[in-house]
């Protein structure tokens, strides 16, 4: 999990400073997610790096005008060296789901989170 630190982000112009839009999403993707997955590399002793990376229909992530990744996601991924598992920029997008908790995890841990943050913690 990465949790956005604003006040490193005003420092750093390479920093996300949220991760629900394009640009800062493709910040993420290019100078902190290679981090990432080289550090659970070395920790969980992985032969190799994952390339692929699976996300739903976000605006942030696909435009809905075009069915297609955003330019500014499409690129980071690239020099990431990373890829959509729906393609590269051009391919078509429209066969994702927009919310599918099965296959996309991340909308799992989010409605937990949401269901969570609705009580009273001690």
């Amino acid at each position: 999990m990465y949790v956005v630190d604003l006040e490193a982000a005003k420092q750093d112009p390479r920093l996300p400073q949220t991760l629900c839009d394009a640009a800062n999403l493709a910040k993420f993707i290019r100078n902190i997610l290679p981090g990432i997955l080289n550090k659970m590399k070395v920790k969980y002793h992985w032969a190799d790096l994952p390339r692929v990376v699976v996300h739903d229909k976000a605006s942030y992530m696909v435009t809905s005008q075009h069915e297609r990744l955003q330019v500014a996601c499409a690129g980071a991924l690239n020099e990431a060296g990373l890829r959509s598992w729906a393609g590269h920029g051009a391919e078509p997008t429209n066969w994702l789901v927009k919310k599918f908790g099965d296959v996309y995890l991340h909308e799992t841990l989010i409605s937990h989170i949401r269901r969570l943050l609705g009580r009273n913690f001690p």
